[in-house]
């Protein structure tokens, strides 16, 4: 049932990402709910969750877009795997440590795209890094406590932390 749901607030989140979020975007910039979504599994379900997670949420977004397939779904699912192994060691339920652990995994997400989009060229890395990810990845994590509790919501405060620190 846990993995319907799950399955479900995935589809839900590509569905607003791509229909609902530009309406929301601030000077071009847009949130990315779905690397939130997958950071959030991480939070509630591990490493392994989240990295499947991720994959299979960015192999949709692949499948959508002109990218080369397998780019999203590498990067969602290395952020998918680092944030569920970093919320053993935070305090998971602080609004400070939401916005840092979302913010540093946009980054990590679009480093990695963007090492593997522009063939590891420094000077475009670093150009999209503070022209599109930065500002991106703080508009992500500002609304982040607010994404949190939708997503609990969605999908109950009574998920097991098993093992989770």
């Amino acid at each position: 049932m846990k993995v319907i749901l799950l399955v479900l607030v995935l589809l839900l989140g590509f569905t607003i990402q791509s229909s609902l979020v530009e309406k929301i975007s601030i000077l071009g910039f847009r949130p990315d709910l779905l690397l939130a979504i997958v950071v959030y599994i991480g939070l509630l379900r591990g490493p392994i969750p989240a990295s499947v997670a991720g994959f299979v949420i960015g192999l949709v977004v692949d499948l959508s877009t002109t990218h080369l397939l397998g780019i999203n779904a590498l990067s969602m699912s290395v952020a998918g795997f680092v944030a569920g192994n970093v919320w053993v060691h935070i305090n998971r339920e602080s609004s400070l440590a939401q916005f840092l652990v979302l913010f540093l995994l946009s980054l990590l997400h679009d480093i990695i795209f963007l090492i593997l989009t522009t063939g590891g060229r420094l000077a475009d890395i670093l150009q999209s890094l503070g022209w599109v990810s930065i500002p991106s990845g703080l508009y992500t994590s500002a609304i982040s406590p607010v994404l949190f509790r939708i997503f609990m919501k969605l999908v109950g405060t009574k998920v097991k932390l098993e093992g989770r620190g």
